[in-house]
């Protein structure tokens, strides 16, 4: 009895990580993609074009031909980030601690001129 409940159970466990191997087998895409990207903001600490990083704070995101980049709003590259601009985004994190930014939204306004204009414009 006890070696057909074994059996049932090592069987059962075959069935249900068989999908995930086989599924993870037949792609050449990393696992990073199924991930949840994380949610990052800082200021621009450094900026390497000919890498293609960019750190905000102690951590260094590599950017790649995917990532989408804004600056004020509008299309950007990555020659366009500058140390000191204001940065939030979306990366994944490898295996390896790697991350990768999916989304950078570079600021040059300073969030004080920002207050300032609405003030203005509220007669405050």
């Amino acid at each position: 009895m006890f070696v057909k409940i074994t059996a049932v159970g090592l069987f059962a466990a075959v069935l249900t990580t068989t999908p995930t191997l086989s599924h993870a087998a037949g792609t050449n895409a990393p696992a990073m993609e199924n991930q949840r990207a994380v949610p990052f903001h800082g200021k621009v600490t450094a900026v390497d074009a000919g890498a293609m990083t960019l750190s905000v704070g102690a951590r260094t995101f590599k950017v790649t031909p995917e990532t989408k980049i804004t600056l004020d709003g509008a299309p950007a590259k990555l020659s366009d980030a500058v140390v000191g601009d204001n940065v939030g985004g979306a990366c994944h994190k490898a295996d390896d601690g790697a991350l990768t930014a999916t989304t950078l939204n570079l600021n040059t306004e300073k969030k004080e001129s920002v207050k300032a204009s609405v003030k203005k414009e509220s007669g405050m």
